[in-house]
């Protein structure tokens, strides 16, 4: 007794030292991300990431927090998103920087968070959560720096399908907390199932579906579906089917069909009355493809080269270079993806659920759910991936590496499972030294890229000239304009144009005022870069400018009045 109390004693103070380290290189990472946010935050921000920040300047200015009629909305409908941070930090700080920068720190914790509570029914080994986790965090791809750590735009959604995943676990295991407890998470469940077809499809497709689908697979993978195929018989079809609907089996289904019909309650509410209310892109018009004349091809290289792009992948770059290195990084990242998988669904396949405190009921159930969770993970996974993939195939809608994002972050799990259940203590140390290697080099070029390459340098004087000179109102195609309200403080505004030949408004992420006639008095600027100036010199609008700005590739062009601007093309108050 006195020995096998040695060993555990032993097991345990290791643990406590790999608990210790994993703490340790997850706040060294959160450092590092306070110094990126510090000292380069809006190195790589765009107009897409600082609408963001406008939209909630407006709602803080209006008294509201989630959502108002007076915004042209992009893609999607978003109730639960970065506003909810950023509205009250416009109350008290003037800032943007610094308000971008509590957000992004504030989203890291909350996300932290969503990953434990997700992770906590697997009754994983603590210290191998808190490892995975540092990953979430790592800016290892240009794609994950800009769309997670940094600009923001996807971190929210990680967030929401975590917290929902691991609802969905608890509910899932009947035996799971009280009865007030359960009560309280299959309240919020439902909810947040709504919340997420309120948002559009992008839940749908990322969650909901996803989850009836392995809900499906699950029940006919198991051995008693596989029984009573062979032994099926009419007279005592019900008792072989509840017999095959087993308590667990059963629980997986229910749960991810009363997801998808809350989340199919607030899609129709999305399509039937927000999309009356509120501007944003419906998806009635996305459409299946031609699956010839090359469109499938061409569709098929666009989603492999996104999935490249996603783990690193840096195109027309030299082979035999770092940032070659770091592309065949991104091959690496997928094949160890690919066998990860594979891997895992080997070893989930010998067990039997046997595992925890030997001797114990209430370790042979933690084990039991543990494996049935995990099987259920695995499935999802490949599930997800094979679904957002047929999508982006098959379909008009927009192919991009970020889109992917949702489902990759599964993997995360899928490592847990994976070092929770193989015995093989050299392909262990083989696959944590490779994975540490590939994520700190890809991280260390990221890192170094980001502080390096300033991609608004050259935006950064003529943001300062508009703002000495007292402009505060102008125009400017998209990606020239809310970016610059961004680097100003929001001292200067931008109305998007679409097409300058024809002065066309662009109405995406931006506020409605900007487009509505006698919204500014007094002079109004527009801004072009070199190659429009020159394109469009002869455009009536742009010939009857007066340049008072020409340096590092842009032009400033000055009106006496937003009239005179508009005087040349569309009435853009006609597009309301």
């Amino acid at each position: 007794m006195g020995h096998k109390d040695g060993r555990e004693n032993k097991a345990s103070n290791g643990e406590r030292r790999w608990e210790a380290l994993a703490w340790g290189l997850l706040g060294a990472v959160l450092v590092l991300l306070l110094a990126m946010n510090l000292l380069w935050g809006d190195h790589w921000i765009d107009s897409d990431m600082a609408a963001e920040m406008i939209f909630s300047r407006l709602l803080a200015q209006e008294g509201k927090w989630i959502a108002t009629e007076n915004w042209y909305y992009s893609t999607e409908f978003r109730v639960l998103y970065t506003q909810l941070v950023m509205v009250p930090l416009f109350h008290v700080l003037g800032d943007w920087h610094m308000i971008r920068t509590i957000t992004n720190l504030v989203t890291y914790l909350l996300l932290l968070g969503a990953y434990f509570y997700c992770m906590k029914p697997l009754k994983i080994r603590k210290s191998t959560v808190i490892f995975t986790s540092v990953i979430l965090l790592l800016p290892f791809s240009e794609t994950f720096l800009t769309h997670m750590q940094m600009g923001n735009t996807y971190m929210w959604h990680v967030l929401l399908i975590l917290l929902a995943f691991g609802m969905f676990l608890r509910l899932s295991q009947p035996r799971e907390g009280g009865a007030w407890r359960r009560g309280l998470t299959w309240g919020l469940y439902m909810a947040l199932s709504v919340v997420c077809g309120l948002s559009g499809v992008r839940y749908l497709l990322a969650l909901q579906v996803p989850l009836c689908i392995t809900a499906g697979i699950y029940i006919l993978k198991s051995g008693e579906f596989a029984l009573m195929r062979k032994e099926f018989d009419a007279s005592c079809a019900w008792r072989q089917i509840r017999g095959v609907l087993s308590q667990e089996r059963l629980s997986y289904l229910l749960c991810s069909l009363l997801g998808l019909l809350c989340a199919g309650v607030g899609y129709v509410v999305n399509v039937a009355v927000l999309g009356h209310k509120f501007q944003f892109q419906m998806y009635d018009v996305t459409n299946f493809i031609k699956v010839f004349q090359g469109v499938l091809l061409e569709r098929t290289q666009d989603t492999a080269g996104n999935l490249l792009q996603l783990f690193g992948y840096i195109e027309e770059k030299g082979f035999l270079s770092v940032r070659g290195l770091i592309s065949l990084v991104a091959f690496g990242f997928l094949g160890g993806i690919l066998f990860l998988t594979v891997r895992c669904a080997r070893l989930l396949a010998g067990e039997q659920g046997e595992s925890g405190p030997v001797g114990t009921e209430s370790g042979r159930e933690r084990g039991c759910f543990r494996l049935c969770h995990s099987r259920f993970i695995l499935w999802f996974f490949v599930t997800a991936f094979v679904l957002n993939t047929f999508v982006f195939l098959f379909t008009t809608s927009t192919i991009v590496a970020r889109y992917y994002i949702t489902v990759f972050l599964f993997v995360l799990p899928l490592l847990c499972i994976y070092f929770t259940y193989e015995e093989l203590p050299l392909d262990r140390l083989l696959l944590t030294l490779l994975l540490c290697g590939a994520l700190g080099l890809t991280t260390a070029k990221c890192v170094y890229s980001f502080a390096d390459k300033d991609k608004n340098q050259d935006r950064r004087p003529v943001a300062a000239f508009l703002e000495e000179q007292g402009y505060t109102f102008g125009y400017a195609s998209y990606w020239n304009g809310n970016i610059l309200t961004e680097l100003t403080d929001g001292k200067v505004e931008v109305a998007n144009i679409h097409e300058i030949d024809r002065m066309d408004p662009f109405t995406w992420s931006s506020p409605v005022k900007y487009y509505r006639e006698g919204y500014h008095q007094g002079k109004t600027f527009l801004l072009l870069t070199d190659r429009e100036a020159e394109e469009y010199a002869r455009v009536p609008a742009v010939a009857a400018g007066r340049v008072v700005y020409e340096e590092q590739g842009y032009v400033v062009l000055h009106y006496d009045s937003t009239e005179e601007v508009l005087s040349f093309g569309t009435d853009i108050s006609d597009t309301e």
